[in-house]
């Protein structure tokens, strides 16, 4: 790996527009998640408070979460899908003809790529949690089994659920509320950088620009309705995507955890071992 490129390429992409369009974008999905749920005509019930209630990924209330899921990958391939892309146009790979300095060219894009994808991905929530600790600075244990209560209006209701009892983080959330923040980040981060590297390995191939950017939504999308487009043939239940994994307030079982973390993280790594090895291979011959 060239380290001097490295650096090249990630404050190419720091400095570029793509920054703020991430920020943008950020911006506007932490908007939307607490407009949503607190504004959009529909009750919420009081619980204890903690900053956790206005966080996407942990809150069940607002719809910023699942069109966070579902942007995640542009965003991820929006700053770091496209590193390997701006040598090849640029006419810059035509300076790297020695086959050890194409293959150390291959290697630093995809750890540049990874990086600058995992920050894209990561921000934001970053965003996010700004916005929730400054509107809740607290962060109190709200209990994950729902009990009937009565609401202001003397009306029975459901008792605030933040992450139900038989999800997977339950668990950890219940052991250590900040320790599951920082995994969950440390997993969107991961999950981030591995789209943009599958977008970093599309443009090994593609001899058009900024195609690269739509090739992870494009695989998202068919993970996401792979059910449906199989025609019968997978199970209706089956979800293929990082989102199990990632969105922790959904009612996802313990025992789902493994395959959850297999298809977040070991799914989207295959893809983008086999276009690096492809690549490589073409290289060669």
């Amino acid at each position: 790996m060239n380290r001097r490129l490295l650096k090249c390429q990630l404050l190419s992409a720091l400095s570029s527009w793509r920054v703020p369009a991430v920020l943008a974008i950020g911006v506007f999905l932490t908007w939307t998640e607490y407009w949503t749920a607190y504004h959009a005509g529909f009750y919420v019930t009081d619980s204890a408070p903690t900053f956790l209630k206005y966080m996407m990924l942990f809150s069940q209330d607002g719809n910023g979460s699942i069109l966070y899921m579902y942007l995640l990958p542009i965003v991820a391939a929006l700053l770091g899908g496209s590193v390997f892309a701006r040598e090849k146009f640029s006419g810059r790979l035509r300076e790297l003809e020695p086959r050890p300095s194409r293959s150390s060219l291959l290697n630093t894009s995809l750890c540049s790529g990874f990086i600058l994808g995992g920050l894209a991905g990561v921000s934001p929530l970053l965003i996010n949690l700004v916005f929730a600790v400054a509107k809740a600075p607290h962060m109190s244990f709200i209990s994950g089994r729902s009990t009937v209560i009565s609401n202001p209006n003397g009306k029975k209701a459901m008792s605030y659920v933040l992450i139900e009892e038989h999800n997977w983080a339950y668990p950890l959330y219940k052991f250590s509320q900040p320790l599951l923040v920082v995994l969950v980040f440390l997993s969107v981060f991961v999950v981030a950088g591995l789209l943009a590297d599958i977008a970093v390995g599309a443009s090994f191939f593609s001899r058009y620009k900024h195609v690269e950017l739509l090739v992870p939504f494009v695989l998202f999308l068919i993970a996401w309705y792979a059910p449906e487009i199989s025609g019968g043939l997978l199970p209706y239940d089956l979800d293929l995507s990082y989102m199990e994994f990632l969105y922790v307030a959904l009612m996802t079982v313990n025992g789902a955890f493994i395959p959850s973390l297999m298809k977040a993280v070991v799914l989207p790594g295959t893809i983008v071992v086999v276009l690096a090895v492809l690549k490589k291979r073409r290289d060669d011959a």
